[in-house]
């Protein structure tokens, strides 16, 4: 049974914070209790514009606490992850860090380091982008990555999910990915919103995952997001 839970930002806000439990909340979606066997590993990837490179400060603690690096990269840099890089190696790892920008479906863009949108990351197939993202960024739309959220043959609880292997956690630090409302719009993808799309990606088979983290809405303060999780 999948269960969430919310955290309330607090003063990162400023003082007036009114707007936080309606509008920016980070949204948990927890799976299973399995643990893998061998040493904890991550990867983290910095793949849109206008962060200042989380994906270092992940790849700092991370390994200042024994965690073995899969893969750090900055697009902005030159260190370049394509959207097949970003699923190889998070397959491969327990923890993934994901820093972009966020489509209303279910659906974050890859840049690269001239701020080209070149790929889509999208949790299924057949998901409709018919908003900014199709006409700020309609050249990414003809290259789409999807993680995998179609429940498998005679099955309601195991999907074909990308992350059926090592992937315990995945930490999308990106606009509007853990909606659960679709501002009015509808839902996005057989009936569901983005949160229930995410949150089919976490039941891949044969192993998976213990869940998601990601925002409602807007992402903000890096550093007392990363307090937060830890």
């Amino acid at each position: 049974m999948l269960k969430t839970r919310h955290f309330d930002l607090g003063d990162e806000f400023g003082p007036d914070t009114s707007n936080i439990n309606d509008g920016y909340p980070i949204l948990t979606a927890f799976a299973d209790d399995s643990e893998p066997d061998e040493s904890p590993s991550f990867s983290a990837f910095l793949i849109g514009y206008g962060y200042h490179c989380p994906a270092t400060l992940v790849h700092n603690r991370l390994t200042n606490i024994g965690y073995i690096d899969k893969g750090t990269f900055n697009n902005a840099t030159g260190s370049f992850a394509s959207a097949s890089t970003v699923v190889e190696r998070s397959r491969v790892s327990d923890v993934v860090f994901i820093a972009g920008h966020g489509a209303h479906a279910a659906s974050i863009l890859v840049q690269d380091s001239d701020e080209n949108a070149v790929e889509l990351i999208s949790a299924a197939s057949g998901l409709t982008n018919e908003y900014w993202f199709q006409y700020q960024f309609r050249p990414a739309m003809d290259s789409q990555v999807v993680i995998g959220a179609d429940f498998l043959s005679g099955s309601t609880t195991r999907t074909n999910s990308v992350w059926n292997d090592r992937t315990r956690w995945a930490i999308l630090y990106t606009c509007s990915q853990l909606n659960f409302r679709n501002e009015g719009r509808g839902a996005y993808w057989n009936g569901l919103n983005n949160a229930q799309i995410w949150a089919r990606t976490m039941l891949g088979y044969p192993n998976r995952m213990h869940g998601i983290l990601g925002f409602y809405g807007v992402p903000r303060v890096v550093v007392k997001v990363w307090d937060i999780l830890c």
